[in-house]
This record gives C-alpha cells, structure tokens and sequence, in this order.
C-alpha cells in the first residue's frame, strides 16, 4: 500500500507566498503570528491532522529587486516581515509528539561550528524531530544586509558541500559511545579530534554531543514549485546529501501546491 506524506509550509511571518492573504477577515482570527499560541495551535492543529512535518521556510531581509528597493515588500508584506524560523522550533516540538520541524538556515552567513550546535541542541530536545533544509541564500538583499557582496551560483554551491561536511566531522567528532560518565574515575566523555576545511576552519571539537537522528535536504531556490509534468526534470542536485552521516535513508522530493479552501456545502 502507497502512503502520502504531507508537509505544511510556512514562515515565521505575515503571509509566505500567498502574498495578501493576511487580508482575509478569517486570516489568523485571535492570533498574532509573532506570538507562541498561534504556533502552539497550528503545531498541535497539524499533528492532529497526521501532518509529517512543519516545514520553515525563511527570508533573511527583505527583497529589493524591484526599484532597487524594499519599499514594495514592506509595504504589501511580500514576505515580510519575516521572523527568525529557528526559534519556533522548542514552541512547535513542546507541544507535539511525532510532528518534525524543517528549518531553513543559510550556509552563507553562519559559521559551521555555530551551526552544527545549533541543530545538534534542536535535534537533542525535539527528540530528533529535526530537519535542515540547507541553502545558500540566493537574494541579492539577504547578503548586503551583511554588508556582503553576492557570489555567484557555483561558489555559492562550492561553499555548501564544504560546508555540510564539516558540520558533518563536528557531529561525528563525538563518537556514540564518547560519554561513560564513569562515576568510580570521575570521567564524563571522550575527546576527539580537532576539524577543519580549506576555506573554513573550526579548531574545536563540537560542545554538544552528537544529534541522535538527522534529516537534511539542498534546495535550488530557483526550482522551487515547478510544473507537476517537469517536476522530474527539475530536481535539484543532492549529491552534498548522499554521505553516511546524514543518516540519510535515500533521497525523497516532494511537490509543493498552495490551496485556498473555499466554503463547503
């Protein structure tokens, strides 16, 4: 027998792509998206629902490509404004108990060993509930919020394999059986050894121990939501994915589709 998997998209926001919808009398009635009820409920509405997962998806700044300017964003709420998805996670996994959470968070910005803590913490209290949707941010905005100049596709995809490798060697530099908490000598863990890349470089083992379960994913942002008949033809590249350690159990795509219900009979 063939099982659905569903997934709910969202941003820690006004109104991700349905742009204006927060217009509707019955968008979000007695809830504040900026507030932990509306997500306590959502979260709890979803897995009710036999939802798989919360999928965040995110946009670091505002988009100025039109006009050369974030005008129009601000003022129709074109994904803005946007808040930071990562910190729903304890607030959505709290309140839940299969339901996973996919975070999206940018390779571009964040060094590698911040981030492998970050998602080693998450994975650790959501009971490994978590996933990562890498991306190396494609809009112009996002980098000249960080007074940065935007690279181009290819070296912004290079730094992402790098990139996920290292956050790999930091989980893995605390092997499964690296805590012994041995109360007779007074020892807790195992040490292992240092990490680093050719262009980034972390000299620290990681500080948390290593996540239990782990799920990632590449998205190419220009592929997104593609036509059902050339969905095939349009799945973005995920040979960074296909490594042991993120514990991958073969790699899985799903169609995006927005739906605005309508009244029923």
């Amino acid at each position: 027998m063939k099982k659905a998997h569903f997934l709910a998209f969202m941003q820690h926001g006004v109104s991700s792509h349905s742009v204006g919808m927060w217009r509707h009398p019955l968008d979000k009635i007695g809830y504040d998206y900026a507030a932990p009820p509306y997500w306590e409920h959502l979260a709890r509405t979803l897995e009710r629902g036999l939802f798989d997962a919360l999928f965040l998806a995110d946009e670091l700044a505002p988009y100025n490509s039109f006009e050369d300017s974030s005008n129009a964003t601000v003022r129709y709420a074109v994904q803005a404004p946007t808040h930071e998805p990562a910190a729903l996670t304890p607030i959505i996994t709290g309140v839940t108990t299969h339901l996973g959470v996919g975070i999206t968070l940018s390779t571009a910005f964040e060094h590698p060993y911040r981030m492998a803590r970050w998602l080693a913490t998450f994975d650790h209290l959501s009971g490994g509930r978590i996933a990562w949707n890498i991306v190396g941010s494609y809009s112009p905005s996002e980098f000249a919020a960080y007074g940065q100049d935007m690279p181009d596709r290819s070296t912004r995809y290079e730094r992402i394999e790098e990139y996920v490798e290292l956050c790999c060697r930091l989980w893995d530099s605390w092997q499964p059986d690296a805590i012994v908490a041995d109360r007779e000598t007074g020892i807790y863990a195992t040490r292992a050894g240092n990490v680093s890349g050719s262009e980034i470089r972390s000299a620290s083992e990681l500080s948390v121990n290593a996540p239990r379960y782990f799920a990632a994913g590449c998205v190419d942002g220009s592929r997104s939501a593609p036509p059902p008949d050339s969905l095939c033809r349009n799945v973005p590249d995920l040979s960074v994915l296909s490594r042991p350690r993120l514990r991958s159990s073969g790699n899985r795509f799903s169609a995006m589709s927005l739906n605005v219900p309508g009244r029923t009979a």
